[in-house]
């Protein structure tokens, strides 16, 4: 049955998306798994929404829609920490997964740049882009499985993460200062800058000790940056924390009494402590 469904969606097209799968279907809209064709020959897989025809020429929905779409494309780019709900109630946990440039040991985003723009520094291994020299095609970001590429519309050229690399070989900084800004601003320390290379580095003794991994290692890419998984935390509750008290008042306050001297329509202003 699935087989001929997608079969059946695979028959329609719009723009650039070519359908693969119906993902879900509401009263305003369906969602579809479809493969995104780009410039060169590439493809990578999107999910896309598709407002319901009835509604189309509706003003109010349409334009609903249209401010829907507009927030998610500010909510997803590559500086974003997205988050997600995973398991079923009530086994649910929220994830924090913050998304950069990966600075890989082979990133694809290299050899498709017509320019030379995108290139690899020999010394560090960190990604760069030369703005110089930037047409902003687009190769790149197609190119990325990691989808940490964007254009900068004002200035029409690619950005990512440079790794603050104008900040971690400043002299000026003091050594412990030398570290690129999310590292730094992180008020949790979620974050840790090192040299993967070094085995005794941070890094390194933490990817080692905490089981860290890279990201789509299928692609084969070999990303410098790791994620470590999270750890359990077990919360102790007591049999009394279980029940919610018929008013959160009374955990910190006296008992309530009904007001004789002012009587109001305001519940609330009609009783005195």
């Amino acid at each position: 049955m699935l087989g001929e469904v997608t079969a059946a969606i695979a028959q329609k097209s719009f723009g650039k998306y070519r359908p693969i799968a119906e993902l879900g279907r509401g009263g305003m809209a369906t969602v579809y798994l479809a493969a995104a064709t780009g410039p060169a020959g590439f493809s990578k897989l999107v999910v896309f929404k598709q407002l319901q025809a009835e509604l189309a020429n509706d003003p109010e929905f349409r334009d609903m829609f249209l401010d829907e779409a507009r927030l998610a494309a500010r909510l997803n780019h590559p500086n974003i920490v997205q988050t997600f709900e995973v398991g079923e109630f009530p086994n649910t946990q929220t994830v924090h997964f913050p998304k950069s440039c990966l600075h890989c040991e082979d990133p694809p985003c290299v050899p498709v740049c017509p320019t030379g723009a995108s290139y690899k520094r020999k010394e560090d291994g960190i990604v760069l882009i030369d703005y110089d020299k930037c047409i902003g095609c687009g190769y790149c970001a197609w190119a990325c499985p990691y989808g940490v590429r964007e254009i900068d519309e004002h200035r029409k050229e690619m950005t990512k993460c440079t790794l603050c690399v104008d900040r971690i070989y400043n002299e000026d900084l003091a050594p412990q200062d030398r570290r690129p800004a999310c590292v730094m601003a992180c008020p949790t320390s979620a974050r840790i800058f090192g040299d993967v290379h070094d085995p005794e580095s941070d890094v390194s003794v933490a990817i080692r000790e905490r089981g860290g991994y890279a990201l789509m290692p299928e692609w084969g890419t070999v990303p410098s940056n790791h994620y470590l998984p999270r750890r359990k935390v077990e919360i102790k509750i007591r049999e009394d924390e279980l029940v919610r008290p018929d008013s959160p008042r009374k955990i910190d306050a006296p008992t309530l009494h009904p007001g004789t001297e002012r009587p109001t329509l305001d519940d609330a202003a009609n009783f005195s402590g």
